[in-house]
């Protein structure tokens, strides 16, 4: 088998996958595979199409600017994800029922 045919069944394969975690309401693991499969072919279409069922898109605006986003699971808070500094436009997160760390040097965490 080719590379491009192998590059199409992993895609095939990573969409399958996906439908089956969502399904499942399973989006954290879901947004973890499309992650990895983006990576390979960011303008792979299916994929594109798939993403809307998982993801949510959210902005953060802090004041001041400059504060750290981090997420993690409502259910594990063991394990957090810096999504990055303010401002954030547009970043997207599972949709999923998540915990935010807001945190800035100098002020308190919420």
């Amino acid at each position: 088998m080719g590379r491009s045919s192998r590059a199409s069944s992993d895609h095939g394969q990573a969409a399958a996958e996906i439908l089956r975690l969502v399904d499942a309401g399973n989006t954290d693991s879901a947004f973890a595979i499309a992650e990895r499969a983006r990576a390979r072919a960011p303008d792979d279409s299916l994929l594109r199409s798939l993403w809307p069922r998982f993801t949510r898109s959210l902005t953060f605006v802090t004041q001041p600017a400059g504060a750290t986003i981090s997420r993690a699971r409502f259910d594990d808070t063991s394990h957090w994800e810096v999504l990055g500094v303010t401002p954030l436009t547009h970043v997207s997160v599972p949709a999923a029922v998540d915990r935010y760390v807001i945190s800035k040097p100098g002020f308190r965490a919420v």
